[in-house]
């Protein structure tokens, strides 16, 4: 499982992720929506996500895929690696000396956007500072360049936990069954301004009535 949180204007808003076997479940920043199963592109595109803060389940994924992989260039220092994984193209570099990433590039094929074509795009990302944590090498210091080197970041990993008890995995919200009806609570604040509460989901909504339209607000239950 990966958590993280990202603080703004004095509000945090939290993100999780957890992969086990072919299930990926997810509650995306200030996500609403409810857990369900995905479809392998979206496993593949979390694979690839991953490599933002460490490299460790992208290679894992490459390892047990193609274990006979062979490097397309290699020297006395470093050996690099390269596969398509969905409809990205990801390669790496691993340090002979620790046999530890150095180094990730993922390639987009003619990607679009804002209704034009983009054409390729690149991001790269580079490893150091890496710790041992119960057999386990994690990264502290992440730099990534994004879009072709337009955008820059850098993660910064200050505090590392390793729990030997497994988290309990999520269990995916079962589909509403044909013709089931759910339970709606309506509380009336005027004759304009409604609040509505269907209980089985995780958002309320303000309702409020106009003399030609209305206009509804959605909020998650828990802010």
């Amino acid at each position: 499982m990966r958590q993280d949180t990202i603080s703004t204007n004095a509000r945090e808003i939290a993100s999780s992720f957890q992969l086990a076997d072919n299930h990926l479940l997810l509650y995306d920043y200030n996500s609403n929506a409810e857990l369900s199963p995905i479809d392998n592109n979206l496993i593949y595109e979390y694979l690839v996500m991953t490599i933002r803060y460490n490299p460790g389940y992208l290679l894992k994924y490459i390892y047990d895929k193609n274990p006979d992989l062979l490097p397309y260039f290699e020297n006395d220092k470093y050996a690099g690696y390269k596969v398509m994984i969905n409809k990205v193209l990801v390669e790496f570099k691993i340090r002979k000396s620790d046999y530890l990433i150095e180094k990730v590039r993922t390639r987009y094929d003619d990607i679009s956007g804002f209704g034009k074509s983009l054409g390729d795009m690149e991001d790269i990302y580079y490893y150091s500072s890496y710790t041992e944590q119960q057999g386990i090498y994690i990264p502290q210091l992440i730099r990534i360049e994004k879009l072709n080197g337009k955008i820059s970041d850098k993660i910064e990993i200050r505090q590392i936990s390793v729990t030997d008890k497994a988290i309990k995995r999520w269990e995916a919200s079962a589909p509403q069954k044909e013709g089931q009806t759910a339970e709606i609570e309506i509380t009336r604040y005027s004759d304009h301004i409604h609040l509505i509460n269907i209980k089985e989901e995780n958002t309320i909504a303000l309702l409020v009535e106009f003399e030609n339209f209305f206009v509804a607000v959605e909020a998650p239950k828990r802010s």
